[in-house]
């Protein structure tokens, strides 16, 4: 007899059982509306064909895990699941007319992302609540865990008030940073460009002088030229700086924005883009950047005739 004339032997319940599993893991795999459906309901018969086997002694664990995987799966994505059926209220009224077993946790999909959804809400109220207490409690303990800086303080309400041409006020905020930090050499350095007394601004010059060598002094002097918008004195401090350190990348930057300030882009260019190869050599990548985006910015900004001489 030819095997086309053999009848057929009808499936065993173990057989059924894979064929349901590889259906379920195909509709899974392509989730569409009418698959999520599909995916339900053979899952109730494989997990009724699951309890007849295993009550006649067969050996599933192979079955079991596969089946376990799918709902683990299943419940991964119940989100979607529940948007593809068109919402929780949609998916209770599939549950109620097709489930076997309506407590099974694949009919309990829009149960569990409902509990979800309240968990996580939860988890981020009592987050903002933390965050709230913790805000309470940095603004108590401000002062310990946030010192106030009167140096810079005082040179804020110094720059603040310079920008107005409340120069009275200008002095008066330094003054008051002196009285807390007498001996501060950019205070010191802030009271010298700001006196209209030449003795007493060298006076004052000396003492930071002293304090910081005369690199950094002329480092610190010309940021507050800077401020000031005083271009040629930056530039006079940036070269002072620049004599004693030729190596100094920082100088070289702030004498590109003495520079800037009076106009003079062409040499400005050419010290960013000195100031940046000096970085680099250094390894200070941050400095380097700094510098690029700069004369970026520069070279984006202004007009220029000609490149600037290297």
């Amino acid at each position: 007899m030819s095997k086309l004339q053999q009848s057929l032997q009808p499936l065993s319940e173990g057989d059924r059982l894979r064929d349901l599993l590889t259906q379920c893991e195909i509709a899974l795999a392509r989730l569409s509306p009418a698959r999520v459906q599909q995916m339900l309901t053979c899952l109730d018969t494989a997990a009724a064909l699951l309890e007849s086997l295993l009550q006649n002694g067969a050996d599933v664990r192979a079955e079991q895990a596969r089946f376990d995987a799918l709902v683990g799966q299943l419940s991964r994505r119940k989100a979607e699941v529940v948007r593809l059926v068109g919402g929780a209220q949609a998916f209770a009224e599939l549950r109620s007319q097709h489930a076997r077993n309506p407590r099974s946790p694949w009919w309990q999909l829009n149960a569990q992302l409902r509990e979800e959804r309240r968990r996580n809400w939860r988890i981020a109220f009592v987050a903002l609540m933390a965050m709230a207490a913790l805000g309470g409690l940095a603004w108590l303990f401000r002062e310990t865990l946030f010192p106030r800086d009167p140096v810079a303080e005082a040179i804020l309400r110094a720059e603040r008030a310079a920008e107005e041409g409340e120069w009275t006020r200008a002095r008066a905020a330094i003054e008051e940073g002196l009285a807390a930090s007498p001996d501060a050499p950019a205070l010191l350095i802030w009271r010298g460009v700001l006196s209209p007394d030449q003795a007493a601004a060298q006076e004052s010059f000396g003492r930071a002088r002293q304090a910081l060598g005369e690199e950094m002094f002329c480092m610190e002097r010309a940021q507050a030229w800077l401020a000031l918008r005083r271009g040629q004195a930056v530039v006079r401090d940036a070269d002072c700086a620049l004599q004693h350190n030729p190596a100094n990348a920082a100088a070289l930057m702030l004498r590109a924005a003495g520079y800037e300030q009076l106009r003079n882009f062409a040499d400005a260019i050419r010290d960013l883009q000195r100031a940046s190869e000096m970085a680099e050599a250094q390894g200070d990548t941050t400095l380097s950047a700094m510098a690029r985006v700069r004369l970026a910015l520069l070279l984006q900004t202004e007009p220029f005739a000609g490149t600037p001489p290297p």
